[in-house]
C-alpha cells in the first residue's frame, strides 16, 4: 500500500469513527421510579372498639342480633347480647341504640355475670306473661261463680250455694296466688336488670361502688334469684 493511500485508509476511519460518537443515541428510560411511602398510622386492627369504647349509636340490637342468628343471642332487644360473627367478639347492648363491641374472654366473670343476667331476665319476662295468661282465666272463672252464686243458691239452696261459694273461694285464691307470682317475677326482672346494668359496668372498668350507684343495687341483687 502506497503512503498516499494509507493516509486517506487512517483519515478516513478517524471520520468514520467521529460520526459515530457524533450520532451515538443516549438512552434514557421514561419510567417513574416506584416510591413506597409510609403506612398511616393506626390500621383497622388497631381500632377495634373495646367495652369502654363509646357505643356506635347507629348500630342497633335488632341489626346486632340479625348479623350474629338467633342461636347465638340471648336476652333480648331491649337488654342483651350475641356473638358478632367470627366468634371473637359479643355485642352487648342495655339499650336498643347503645351497643358495644366486646372480645369474648371465657375467664371474665363480669361478661359471665351479663350474660346469666340477661337470660334470666328474659326468662323473668316469660314467667310475666305465662302468669298474665293464668291469672285471665283465673279472673274469668272467679267473675262466673259470683255471678253466679245467687243463682245457684235460688236453684239449689243449700247444694248450689256451698258449691258456689267453694268454687269463689277457689278461685280467688287462684287468682291471689298468681298475683303473688307475678309480683315475684317482677321483683326477679328489675333485680336481673339492675345485675346485667353492673355486670356492663364492671367490663367497662368503673369501680365496684361506681357501677353499684350507676345501676341503682341494693345489697342483695347481685344474689340468685329466689
Amino acid at each position: 500500500m502506497t503512503g498516499g493511500r494509507f493516509r486517506s485508509v487512517v483519515i478516513g476511519a478517524t471520520v468514520f469513527s467521529l460520526l459515530l460518537s457524533a450520532c451515538e443515541i443516549e438512552f434514557t428510560p421514561d419510567v417513574v421510579p416506584l416510591e413506597i411511602g409510609e403506612a398511616p398510622p393506626g390500621s383497622f386492627t388497631d381500632q377495634v372498639p373495646e367495652a369502654e369504647a363509646q357505643p356506635e349509636l347507629a348500630f342497633t340490637s335488632a341489626e346486632a342480633m340479625a348479623l350474629c342468628g338467633n342461636d347465638l343471642a340471648w336476652g333480648d332487644g331491649a337488654m342483651g347480647a350475641c356473638l358478632a360473627p367470627g366468634g371473637d367478639y359479643y355485642y352487648i347492648w342495655r339499650n336498643p341504640n347503645e351497643i358495644y363491641f366486646v372480645p369474648v374472654n371465657a375467664s371474665d366473670p363480669d361478661q359471665l355475670g351479663f350474660l346469666q343476667a340477661v337470660i334470666a331476665r328474659t326468662d323473668d319476662v316469660a314467667e310475666m306473661q305465662t302468669g298474665a295468661r293464668d291469672a285471665g282465666v283465673e279472673l274469668t272463672a272467679l267473675g262466673i261463680t259470683v255471678i253466679g252464686f245467687p243463682i245457684a243458691c235460688v236453684f239449689a239452696p243449700l247444694v248450689g250455694c256451698i258449691l258456689d261459694g267453694a268454687g269463689v273461694v277457689v278461685s280467688g285464691l287462684m287468682v291471689a296466688n298468681s298475683a303473688d307470682d307475678f309480683v315475684q317475677d317482677l321483683n326477679n326482672f328489675y333485680r336481673h336488670s339492675k345485675q346485667a346494668e353492673y355486670y356492663l359496668c364492671s367490663m367497662r372498668g368503673l369501680s365496684d361502688s361506681q357501677c353499684r350507684d350507676l345501676a341503682g343495687m341494693t345489697s342483695g341483687d347481685l344474689e340468685g334469684s329466689e
